[in-house]
């Protein structure tokens, strides 16, 4: 468990340009631990069947060892680190490894450690031989940069920035909807229960997302006696469809825990990319860290 999900999520953004230190060894215990952490059980509901997770490891670049190719778009990274996955590139596969990459890049910031999605901007070829090197067994296809952001941006680094509206995101609104028709939020349980729903979508809404295009919808609706939050995607067979949803999902489950929501997997359907969770409050809260 993180120790204030929501604090980190807002302190995450991408950094491109970096000093040249290597993080202190405890640091680096503590990343090492961070790529072999998987899935809580929770997380672990989506994917029943799946006979091996995604695989994270690092690598790092001394003064010998020519950095793999990032096109110029990172600078000055010592660190690396790399996810690779074995088989074919399923739906579940790649939905898997934007949860445990996105867990990864929020352990690395809960460290004061700046990172950088890469799905396409980065040498595939020499960050694969880099990968095998490390132990990997796998295809690659995320990378991130690990370490220290430099204290000046590069101009190419502001100009990214810019084109792809880093810094800015969909208002909540725009994302997700509440049914309101029904009095099942008028007892003070559904209201403190409506309230958390909207803390766990707010930090959905702040995840990092291809070209920023956030493309995830929720709306939460009673059916019944219960309390259902569907999440969504506008463009399934979009190129990261799958990891941007993998990212909107992990975000949703940190979030959860730390708000002491449970939710509970009731249809999940990768074609559509349409998860539906009915939503309840723990039988035993943990400690909530806001």
């Amino acid at each position: 468990m993180f120790q204030n999900i929501y604090q980190i999520i807002k302190q995450r953004k991408s950094y491109r340009t970096y000093s040249r230190q290597i993080p202190e060894a405890s640091v680096m215990e503590k990343l090492k631990d961070a790529t072999e952490e998987g899935m809580t059980e929770q997380m672990l509901q989506l994917f029943p069947s799946m006979p091996k997770l995604p695989d994270i490891k690092l690598i790092k670049i001394t003064g010998e060892t020519v950095p793999p190719s990032t096109y110029g778009v990172i600078k000055g990274a010592c660190i690396y680190a790399i996810m690779g996955i074995s088989g074919n590139n399923s739906k579940q596969l790649l939905t898997a490894s934007g949860i445990l990459f996105e867990r990864f890049i929020l352990r690395a910031t809960e460290l004061g450690l700046a990172t950088c999605w890469l799905g396409g901007t980065f040498g595939k070829s020499t960050f694969q031989k880099a990968y095998i090197k490390a132990g990997g067994n796998g295809n690659v296809i995320i990378v991130s940069p690990v370490g220290y952001p430099a204290s000046n941006m590069r101009f190419i680094e502001k100009l990214m920035r810019t084109l792809v509206k880093s810094t800015s995101r969909k208002d909540f609104d725009a994302l997700f909807k509440f049914d309101d028709s029904s009095d099942i939020w008028e007892t003070d349980e559904a209201k403190l229960i409506k309230q958390q729903i909207i803390e766990i979508l707010e930090a959905v809404r702040l995840a990092p997302s291809s070209r920023n295009s956030q493309p995830w919808r929720g709306r939460v609706y009673n059916d019944n006696t219960l309390v259902i939050l569907d999440i969504n995607c506008i463009n399934p067979d979009g190129k990261f469809a799958c990891i941007d949803m993998g990212i909107a999902l992990c975000h949703l489950f940190e979030a959860a825990t730390a708000t002491e929501l449970s939710l509970t997997p009731l249809n999940v359907d990768y074609k559509t990319l349409n998860f539906r969770f009915s939503v309840t409050q723990r039988t035993k809260p943990v400690k909530k860290t806001l």
